[in-house]
Order: C-alpha cells, then sequence, then structure tokens
C-alpha cells in the first residue's frame, strides 16, 4: 500500500479520529520539515522530522491574510491593517523574546458577512503540547448590514490548557475544551469574569480572562499580544490584560448580543504517539 492510499484510508476530509482529534485529507507537516512541509509517496521521513501534523485546510478556513501581527487597538482610523505586535510577532516563525524559534502562524480568514451585527473571533490552534495549546485568533466586527467593518479588528493569541480528546468534555479535567462554534454572554450574578462561551459540552464557566501560562486557568481561554516560547512544549502569552481590554471594548461596541467564536483544530497533539505501518 502506498503512503497516498494510506492516508486515504485513514482520514476523512473533515472528520474525527478517535484520540488523534480533527484530520484532514491532506497530511503537512507544521514546523521543521526540511522541504515543502507536505509528504508524499516519494518521500522519506521519519518522528524526528515533525512536532506535529497539520491535515490540511480546513474547508471553511483555506485562506486569508494569514497571521501578520496584532495591535491593541480596537479599530485604525488611518484605514490601515491590524498587525501583532510584541517580542515575538510570528509570521512564518519567528523568534520569541527567549529567542526559540516559534511555528508557523496558520492562515485566518473571517467571514465576510453575518446575518445581523456582531463580533465574530476565528481561533486557529496550531501548537498542541503536553503543556499547553495556543491559537492565532482574529476577532472581527459587523455593522448593522452584517457586513464587515474592516478597520474594527482585534489580533492575538489564546493561551489554553492542553487539549485532551477523552477529557475535553469532562468537567473538572483542567483540559482544552472541545474545538466548535459558540456563543459569548455576559456573564451572570456571581460569576467572576466578565464574558464567558456558552454550551460548551460538558464544561461550565469557560471565560475569556487575563493569564500568560495555561496554568493561569482550568480550562479558559487567556488572550494575548504576544507569544513566547520558554521550554521545549511550553509557551507563554504576553500583555494579555491590555488585549482582553481591547476584545472587552470590541464587544461592548460591536456585540449587540450578537457575539461567538469558532474553534478550528486540525492538528494532532504533540503528546499523542501515531504509528503507521505500511506495506509494498
Amino acid at each position: 500500500m502506498s503512503f497516498s492510499d494510506l492516508i486515504a484510508t485513514f482520514a476523512t476530509p473533515v472528520g474525527y479520529v478517535q484520540n488523534l482529534g480533527y484530520c484532514m485529507k491532506e497530511v503537512v507537516i507544521s514546523s521543521s520539515c526540511p522541504d515543502s512541509g507536505v509528504i508524499d509517496s516519494d518521500d522519506s521521513w521519519s518522528s524526528d522530522d515533525f512536532d506535529s501534523w497539520d491535515f490540511g485546510s480546513d474547508p471553511l478556513d483555506n485562506s486569508g491574510t494569514g497571521g501578520s501581527g496584532n495591535s491593541n487597538v480596537v479599530t485604525d482610523n488611518n484605514g490601515g491593517p491590524s498587525h501583532r505586535t510584541g517580542t515575538s510577532s510570528n509570521t512564518g516563525g519567528g523568534s520569541g523574546s527567549s529567542g526559540k524559534t516559534l511555528p508557523k502562524e496558520p492562515e485566518i480568514r473571517t467571514p465576510d458577512s453575518l446575518e445581523k451585527a456582531g463580533v465574530r473571533i476565528t481561533a486557529k490552534r496550531y501548537i498542541l503540547t503536553n503543556n499547553c495549546t495556543v491559537s492565532v485568533f482574529e476577532a472581527q466586527a459587523y455593522g448593522q448590514n452584517g457586513q464587515k467593518l474592516n478597520n474594527s479588528v482585534v489580533k492575538g493569541y489564546f493561551m489554553e490548557r492542553p487539549y485532551d480528546a477523552k477529557l475535553a468534555e469532562k468537567s473538572g479535567s483542567k483540559r482544552a475544551i472541545q474545538p466548535g462554534e459558540y456563543n459569548i454572554i455576559p456573564k451572570t450574578p456571581g460569576q467572576q469574569y466578565q464574558w464567558y462561551l456558552k454550551g460548551v459540552p460538558g464544561r461550565d464557566g469557560i471565560a475569556i480572562h487575563a493569564g500568560n501560562y495555561a496554568e493561569d486557568s482550568s480550562g479558559c481561554l487567556l488572550p494575548g499580544t504576544s507569544l513566547v516560547k520558554v521550554g521545549d512544549s511550553k509557551y507563554m502569552v504576553q500583555n494579555s490584560k491590555n488585549k482582553l481590554d481591547a476584545l472587552y471594548g470590541l464587544f461592548k461596541m460591536y456585540g449587540a448580543g450578537n457575539i461567538s467564536i469558532n474553534i478550528i483544530q486540525s492538528l494532532i497533539p504533540q503528546h499523542y504517539n501515531l504509528t503507521l505501518f505500511i506495506s509494498s
């Protein structure tokens, strides 16, 4: 059986593989790969060639502007693009303030329009280790006619607990939540933080709040302006409070009761072992 035949059997265009996560049909190496990063039947490879796998592009997110950077400013009145800023602005594998190389950010495409005014966050997980989960995100505002407000966007990173498909829906597991689409609603009396995700499978109290390390939450989303690698599989986000204030400002100005987030995941967490047996 060729490698291509195996992948055609193993993966579906958009599917979920138990213990592995959401998979796409094309196999792409998302970090250190000496060539193009795409495996075909003629390539030789070993487990030392990569840190994580990306099974192709999500059909709901297959093009975009990419992660060019992030500003803490909700709007750019001069009409210029917003950029991620910070010591570890990461476009194509940058270096954090620690001097460690960061993986290349995935491209993100936000919807061109919504049914009504509101804010839509598109977050794409691209670092999954046994210590943390990192997403790059864009929070886009939409006007009264549902059309994108091009200069009203907040970009950044989300830090989460490590992802485990078996524990993602278990209350108290201290793991990242399942990828998917969720509404974001204001807090109710007695809750600690300002904004919460609604309808998370098996989990309550998943909020967006400030923090730097995955350990700073029990499964919530911690926004940051910049990303730093602090160990072999550990990262931190910086300027979290500033990024949180920018998000809250966008929510209050444009949310209008219609705030949602789409968390996209097409990676196998690095702490899973994947063994492929290929016979001719």
